[in-house]
């Protein structure tokens, strides 16, 4: 009997074609990572992949939609508890800054694929744009709650991309207390002002 996607020996086949996929996506990009090259990486012929993914467009569409709703899990966990919009957004900014250090290959992954992935995800996804976004509005009621997340999740991304480019050498968890900072007066520029 041939191990279909459904049974146990599928499901293990498709998160190893995953795993796969995501750490040759991270290291040599979406567009340079062939579904062939995935196959041969782990052994398998071309038709076992396509039994799991039908194209290399869904395959990443589900592998950025899976970390994607995990992160957005892993950041309010990280928050929940804490007292205060600073600490909460602190909070999840040591939560990025140590899954970039500990899953490398799926940080690099999101980090990369996000302007191909983020129109496949759908609305109302728990994601870490709404973590963050749910935090600063409450934190700051007087601010523009998209723009205050897209400033404080744009000062953690940048350095992420330069630490992904090398231009950063630093591990991220060291970085995590400047960038909470960074962070947090990004998020509080954004309050409304009374015009001079």
């Amino acid at each position: 009997m041939k191990a279909g996607a459904g049974t146990k020996a599928g499901k293990e086949k498709k998160a190893a074609i995953m795993a796969a996929a995501e750490r040759l996506f991270a290291e040599r990009g979406v567009a340079a990572t062939s579904t062939r090259d995935i196959a041969r990486e782990l052994g398998i012929g071309d038709a076992s992949l396509y039994r799991h993914f039908p194209s290399k467009e869904v395959l990443v569409a589900e592998l950025f939609a899976d970390g994607y709703r995990e992160y957005g899990r892993l950041l309010r966990a990280a928050a929940d508890g804490k007292r205060g919009g600073r600490a909460r957004l602190s909070a999840m900014v040591r939560e990025v800054c140590r899954l970039a250090d500990e899953d490398a290959a799926r940080f690099t992954f999101l980090l990369l694929a996000q302007h191909g992935g983020l129109p496949t995800v759908e609305v109302g996804t728990d994601s870490p744009v709404d973590a963050v976004r749910a935090c600063l509005a409450e934190a700051l009621p007087e601010a523009d709650a998209e723009l205050a997340a897209a400033v404080a999740i744009g000062v953690v991304l940048q350095a992420a991309t330069f630490r992904a480019y090398g231009r950063i050498a630093r591990p991220m968890s060291e970085l995590a207390p400047t960038l909470a900072d960074a962070a947090w007066a990004a998020a509080c520029a954004c309050v409304a002002r009374t015009p001079e």
